[in-house]
Formats: C-alpha cells, structure tokens, sequence
C-alpha cells in the first residue's frame, strides 16, 4: 500500500524538488571549483590558441564539455583543473588535426588538378565527380584514381584508417558510374 501514501501530484512535486537541489548543488559545485579557474584556464586556452576570440571559443566549450563529468569525476579544485586543462589541450589537438586534414586535402585536390594535365572532356568529368561525390569520396578518388596512391597512402595522407579509405572509394565508384562516362586516359 506505499503507493497510497504518496498521490501523484505528491510524486509529481518530490521529482521536481529533486531536480532543483540537483541543480542547486551543480551551480554551488561550479562556483566553488570551476569559477575560481575561468580566468586561469581563459588565459591557457588564449596562449594555446593564439587568439583572445578563439582561446574564448576554447574555454566555453571546455567548460560545456567538461563540467557535466567534474561533478562525477573530481572531488577537488585541483582535480577539476587538470580535468579542465586536460580537455582544452584536447579540443585543440583535434581542431590543429582537423584543419591540418582539410588543407591537405584541399592542396591535393589543387595538386592533382594541375598534375593530371587532362583534356577539356575529363576536366568536364571531374566537376561533374565533384557534384556527385562527398568531399572524402571525391579526395579518395583523386589519390587512387588520378594520382595512383595506394589504399595505405591514401590513408595516411587523409590521416583515416585503410578500411576508411576503401568504403569511400566503393561509395564513390558506385555514384560516380552514372555520371562519368570511362575515357581513355587517366580513368581507364
């Protein structure tokens, strides 16, 4: 009989008082460990960055990222600013990665367009590739394809795994089979 002692709308009012100590104690939790730290991990994320709006960028979405699991997590100011500290250097890596990935596919797609010397019909045939394939399938054509690269090279100069590589070439020879008529040439 538990269930009659506590009427729905009595149920309904003890889940949302929960919610709000749980909230209570997050903010009181985020102004003592994480708030003391801002304008110490501000600075960090400006110096890793370069940039005073960038290293902002990076310090919010550290904070967005980090202060769900500092609750769980640490159980001190100290932990909870190598935690903090830790994510930033992270967040950067996988942007400088990430950038670094799409200048070096965009050089290239620049370079193989330049060292294919193809005719007028298969540059036609490219931009059409171009409309039809993703960007990765298009950079994986143009490594094995055009510039000859091996599943492995092409891999590592993407910076994705070889079965990576291999989907994106399957993809992109089935989409490209009705649109690219087989020359002679570079696509023999």
């Amino acid at each position: 009989m538990p269930e009659d002692i506590f009427p729905d709308s009595s149920k309904d009012d003890v889940g949302r008082r929960w919610d709000q100590a749980l909230k209570r104690l997050r903010d009181h939790l985020f102004q003592r460990d994480v708030e003391p730290l801002r304008a110490e991990l501000r600075r960090y994320c400006t110096k890793l960055t370069g940039d005073p709006a960038s290293g902002e960028d990076l310090e919010q979405e550290t904070l967005l990222r980090g202060f769900g699991a500092v609750c769980a997590i640490c159980g001190g100011p100290l932990g909870v600013k190598a935690y903090l500290y830790k994510i930033a250097t992270n967040l950067w890596i996988d942007r400088r990665r990430r950038h670094r990935r799409e200048a070096l596919a965009h050089a290239q797609l620049a370079q193989s367009m330049t060292q294919a010397r193809v005719g007028e019909k298969a540059a036609e045939h490219l931009a059409q590739l171009g409309q039809a394939l993703t960007p990765r399938e298009l950079e994986v054509f143009l490594l094995r394809e055009v510039q000859g690269y091996s599943v492995a090279e092409a891999a590592a100069l993407l910076g994705v795994s070889e079965a990576a590589v291999k989907m994106a070439a399957a993809r992109g020879r089935r989409r490209a089979q009705g649109v690219v008529v087989r020359a002679q040439g570079p696509f023999a």
